[in-house]
């Protein structure tokens, strides 16, 4: 398996122009050797040959890394698609080639300045690993990078990543080893957060939690997907009231590392996104014990902004297009901050149903399909007949 992949990589990268030492192959990612990526949740197509047609295979989310192959008689025959290969779960093991729109594709590069003074791009990959990017550096180049600092396509300077202190085995990227790692942490952390949902009449319900957020949550009870007030759901924590439900902050690396030891060395079992609600389980000065989608594990206090589980303000509505909540084939993005330039979640259809809270300037604070996020006000549309005060209390 390891052999076809690596042979199946260097044909990638060859067939795009990439140029990259043969040694180099077996020890970067795939996401490591792209130079491009999605702006947005967008569709993967397959081609399917014998009806000489396009099928919707998976849904590609914002940010997934591609390498664009060019074009080809698909692309010819459909105007506006790439031909694209990429790792829709991070997995190296796990390439899909297929055709998406080529508006979705953006650059993924950052420049880096050489010890010699020259500037050279790289996938922007690289630069979330010190060691990495300086390894790939050393090998392309013969060079080090003269600063800690990389810059993106606007001229906007960020620094280059903290390093994984323990290696490619901490990488969630679906090997035996951090399978394995993840089986022994779950052991010790706990499999699941088991969820209860107390109806109107005080009846208490088993339920899987499918989307968590700070005012409104979507469950699944009996088989029955639902959505529900999140104070209306408990699960067994130690952390005070203020602080039972917390939400992932917007860092510069996108991400925050879910560890399965209150240690900065132990494996990352996942990385979780940007404004996503997490259960809390125990709180600590360093270390807060979460449930990320149903896998408990460790992250940073500092990572986090908490809440407490009481009955919140807010209103209910709809994600629209230009008044329109049906019927509109647009898809709208959500974003980590309140502003244009902040990191892209994901992207909703017309009549998503979303809980509404503040609003600040253009944008609105909203809970959608997980994530405390925000959206541009004017693709809100507010559910009629609401009181002021929300539905709350």
């Amino acid at each position: 398996m390891r052999k076809r992949l690596l042979a199946l990589i260097m044909t990638v990268l060859l067939a795009a122009g990439f140029s990259l030492p043969a040694s180099a192959i077996s020890d970067l990612k795939f996401s490591e050797t792209c130079k491009s990526k999605t702006s947005r949740a967008v569709t993967l197509y397959v081609w399917n040959k014998e009806e000489q047609k396009l099928y919707e295979s998976i849904t590609l989310s914002a940010g997934a890394y591609l390498r664009n192959l060019g074009s080809d008689d698909v692309t010819a025959a459909n105007s506006g698609m790439a031909h694209i290969v990429c790792s829709p779960y991070d997995n190296d093991d796990d390439l899909r080639y297929g055709y998406i729109e080529s508006s979705a594709i953006r650059s993924a590069t950052r420049t880096v300045t050489l010890e010699s003074g020259r500037t050279v791009s790289v996938p922007e990959a690289l630069t979330k690993s010190r060691s990495r990017l300086e390894y790939y550096l050393e090998l392309e180049y013969q060079e080090k990078a003269a600063s800690d600092k990389v810059t993106d396509e606007d001229g906007k300077e960020s620094e280059i990543g903290e390093d994984d202190d323990d290696g490619g085995s901490s990488d969630p990227s679906g090997d035996a080893a951090w399978a394995a790692g993840v089986a022994k942490a779950q052991k010790a952390n706990g499999y699941s957060t088991p969820t209860v949902w107390t109806d109107e009449n005080g009846t208490e319900h088993a339920a899987d939690v499918i989307g968590l957020g700070v005012a409104v949550s979507q469950i699944r009870v009996a088989g029955e997907k639902m959505t529900v007030p999140t104070s209306e759901l408990s699960w067994e924590t130690t952390a005070p009231d203020n602080k039972v439900i917390a939400v992932v902050k917007n860092n510069k690396s996108g991400y925050t590392k879910l560890r399965a030891k209150k240690n900065k060395k132990s494996l990352i079992m996942d990385r979780c996104a940007p404004t996503s609600v997490v259960r809390v389980i125990a709180t600590g000065n360093t270390w807060t014990k979460v449930d990320y989608n149903g896998l408990r594990g460790y992250v940073l206090t500092s990572a986090l902004t908490f809440f407490d589980n009481a009955p919140k303000e807010y209103k209910t509505g709809v994600i629209s297009f230009r008044g329109r909540t049906s019927g509109s084939k647009n898809t709208i993005n959500v974003r980590a901050g309140a502003k244009n330039t902040s990191r892209i979640l994901a992207d909703y259809p017309v009549g998503t149903p979303v809980a509404i809270f503040e609003t600040s300037g253009k944008w609105t604070c909203i809970d959608v399909d997980g994530f405390h996020c925000w959206i541009l006000t004017e693709y809100l549309t507010e559910d009629p007949a609401q009181d002021e005060a929300g539905p709350a209390e």
